[in-house]
C-alpha cells in the first residue's frame, strides 16, 4: 500500500534515481512507483525500480502503529547529517541542503519472517543487503552500522557505492 508521495525540486538526480519519493507501508521508500509487495525477495530482482529499504517487512499498520514522513531543511538535523558524512568520509565535499525522514513507529507484524534492509539502484548489479537480511539475524540489526555509528547506514547512490566496503567516490551529491 502506498502511503504518499513527495516531490521536491531541485534534487540530486542520477541515472538510477528520480525526483519522486514514495513511502510504502511495507518499510520501503521507492522512486517512480510504489512497491506493493509485502514480503521481500532476495536481490537482484527482475524489476527495474530503485528503492531504499529502511526495513522491508510484512507489516500491517491497520492492526497497529503509525507511519510518519516529511521533508525537512532543519539546520540542526542537516548539521548532524553533515557531521556523520564528514567523520566517515573526511575528503567528501557533500553538504546536505534537505533531508527526507520516514518513521515506521510500532507497526504491527503480519506474518512473514523474511525481513530485509538495504537498497537497490534499479539494475541487476547495484544493490546492497545489510548483513542479516533474509535471516533470523535481522532482529539484531539495530546495533550495526557501516559508518561506525550504531544504527546508521549510509549509501552513496549518485554513483553506486556501498560505504564501509569501498571508499566512496567524492564527486557525487546524492547520499542515503
Amino acid at each position: 500500500m502506498l502511503l504518499g508521495s513527495i516531490l521536491r525540486t531541485p534534487q540530486p538526480k542520477s541515472k538510477y534515481w528520480t525526483h519522486l519519493l514514495q513511502v510504502n507501508n511495507n518499510g520501503v521508500i521507492s522512486f517512480d512507483e510504489p512497491i506493493r509487495q509485502c514480503t521481500p525477495d532476495s536481490f537482484p530482482q527482475v524489476n527495474r525500480h530503485p528503492f531504499v529499504i529502511p526495513f522491508w517487512a510484512d507489516v500491517d499498520n491497520v492492526l497497529g502503529g503509525d507511519i510518519f514522513y516529511h521533508q525537512t531543511t532543519d539546520l540542526a538535523l542537516l548539521e548532524d547529517i553533515n557531521q556523520h558524512i564528514i567523520q566517515s568520509f573526511p575528503k567528501s565535499l557533500f553538504t546536505p541542503t534537505w533531508a527526507f525522514v520516514a518513521t515506521w513507529d510500532h507497526v504491527a507484524y503480519y506474518g512473514s519472517t523474511s525481513e530485509k534492509a538495504g537498497f537497490k539502484s534499479g539494475d541487476d548489479t547495484n544493490f546492497y543487503n545489510i548483513p542479516g537480511s533474509h535471516t533470523n539475524d535481522i532482529i539484531n540489526i539495530t546495533p550495526t552500522s557501516n559508518i561506525k555509528s550504531q544504527g546508521l547506514w549510509v549509501f552513496q547512490v549518485g554513483d553506486f557505492q556501498v560505504t564501509g566496503v569501498d571508499p566512496p567516490q567524492l564527486n557525487n551529491t546524492c547520499w542515503l
